[in-house]
């Protein structure tokens, strides 16, 4: 990316709009009493402290943060969802319960923050979901130590990839996969 190539500087300055755009919300955010910001997922991170530290994020770390549920959370939730409603054309009473549930909770309202510790079947629905259908198809992880894997010698800072979907389906791990 250093290389001032036409390409190059064109993603700088995409880059650089964003940033700058997002770094603007959390600077109007943090311009009101914080008992005045609204229920929603920048407030979340903004409040949001170190288990080891207690100091909250930065605000770089809140605008990765940010651009990262921006750019990539929308396509993992579409595509959860899509595999959800696809599951639950296969399993006509499961959809059912799930209505259930949702009329019996909301009614003919919208959901709030709050609802979502009461959806106790929706949410397993949703994670069965993602068990059966990873939303994302692979994961790459950075190995943390040394270790050995069936055999093989993994060395630390090897990245290994993960694959979900046979392993969310393997009868050793799930009695009815």
């Amino acid at each position: 990316l250093w290389a001032p190539t036409r390409r190059n500087v064109a993603y700088r300055q995409a880059r650089q709009r964003v940033n700058l755009f997002i770094d603007s919300v959390i600077a109007q955010r943090r311009a009101i009493p914080e008992a005045q910001w609204p229920e929603d997922l920048l407030t979340k991170l903004m409040r949001a402290r170190s288990e080891e530290t207690g100091e909250a994020l930065s605000d770089e770390l809140l605008r990765d943060e940010s651009i990262t549920m921006f750019f990539a959370g929308h396509e993992t939730t579409a595509r959860t969802l899509s595999f959800m409603w696809y599951a639950l054309s296969q399993n006509p009473d499961v959809e059912k319960r799930l209505h259930q549930e949702i009329d019996a909770m909301l009614g003919d309202r919208p959901p709030e923050i709050a609802d979502l510790k009461k959806l106790a079947y929706t949410l397993q629905v949703i994670k069965e979901t993602l068990r059966l259908y990873p939303a994302a198809p692979v994961y790459v992880r950075d190995a943390v130590a040394d270790d050995t894997i069936d055999g093989m010698h993994v060395p630390a800072g090897a990245q290994m990839m993960k694959v979900p979907f046979p392993t969310q389906r393997h009868p050793d791990f799930w009695e009815d996969p």
